[in-house]
């Protein structure tokens, strides 16, 4: 949901025209936010996605209301009431992982709708009051179908699910990242260089299948977001540059003919042991890279890194990556 796109523009908009704002109202607010987005997050239990809806238009718009609501100093009232307006607000369709400018305008405009929720709160304008819950129109019977009321408030108070957010090692998708993290480990493992692979195998999630997993066409790309959501292109750049940073996903590369030649010997199909367990291998990716020799390398890649359980968020090389066996 990387609600850091949401708390923090919501926080710090408010906290700008507020003078009276220090540094514990603005990391309080953002706290809130993450605490509150991800749970709602966790109870809708991956269904959102499934159905094609971007987690930072919907669920964000409550990490930028409980923000907002603190920032402007709401009280219970109010803020429940914060949350039934911008619930009203939640929008945003997944199909722009394929490139389309509208992903980044999600985070903004989800930002903005909280901002304005907690504003219209303080107001004495009402929302709807079980937005979350409510039986029929709601944000949970509207967007899944099923959902984990405990999730909302387990714990709450004594376990922070803020401590449990990732960062990314680089500007790409996590599902690319583990793909990139894979070849990168067996191709410094055996001594490889991209001329001696034949082709290759990532089996990977019903997430990533379709999140990061889609054909990677000269006619479908759109811009470098295009790059930066296909774990194909990942393995691709990783395999010629050795390497995953910003330059690697850069407007001159995304139409790179040698990339697009190597990506025609990337497969990708779904792993079906990669499900369940709470999602907590949905970015997982099991590679096996066959070479021009006749053999055959294959490794698994769990998590990526800087995520909860592997925070070496440095090169592939820095810490060991973990069997899934042992990751269970």
């Amino acid at each position: 949901m990387h609600p850091g796109s949401l708390a923090l523009p919501a926080a710090f908009s408010l906290a700008e025209v507020d003078r009276t704002a220090g540094g514990r109202d603005l990391i309080t607010a953002i706290v809130a936010g993450y605490e509150v987005g991800i749970r709602i997050g966790l109870a809708a239990k991956g269904g959102m996605f499934k159905t094609g809806f971007h987690n930072q238009g919907t669920t964000g718009v409550f990490v930028a209301a409980a923000a907002a609501a603190h920032m402007l100093r709401l009280d219970a009232h109010q803020t429940q009431h914060a949350f039934g307006i911008a619930g009203s607000q939640a929008a945003g369709l997944m199909a722009v992982q394929d490139g389309a400018m509208t992903k980044s305008f999600h985070s903004g405009r989800a930002a903005q709708s909280g901002v304005y929720a907690a504003q219209l709160a303080r107001l004495g304008y009402t929302g709807i009051p079980d937005v979350l819950e409510a039986d029929y129109g709601a944000f949970f019977s509207s967007f899944v179908d099923d959902w984990s009321e405990p999730e909302l408030t387990a714990d709450l108070g004594t376990r922070w699910e803020t401590l449990r957010v990732g960062f990314k090692p680089a500007p790409a998708s996590n599902g690319s990242i583990c793909a990139m993290t894979a070849i990168d480990q067996i191709m410094r493992e055996h001594g490889l260089a991209a001329a001696d692979i034949e082709n290759m195998t990532a089996f990977v999630s019903h997430n990533t299948l379709h999140h990061c997993g889609w054909p990677y066409e000269a006619d479908r790309i759109q811009s470098v977001l295009s790059a930066q959501m296909n774990l194909r292109y990942g393995i691709a750049v990783m395999a010629l540059e050795r390497d995953y940073g910003v330059a690697q996903f850069h407007e001159n590369k995304i139409r790179d003919p040698e990339i697009l030649k190597f990506i025609a010997r990337i497969g990708v199909e779904h792993e079906l042991k990669f499900e369940g367990d709470n999602g907590r291998y949905r970015v997982a990716c099991r590679l096996v890279v066959r070479l021009r020799n006749g053999t055959e390398h294959e490794t698994t890649v769990p998590l990526s890194q800087g995520k909860p359980g592997r925070p070496d968020a440095g090169r592939a090389t820095h810490g060991e990556v973990p069997d899934l066996d042992e990751a269970n």
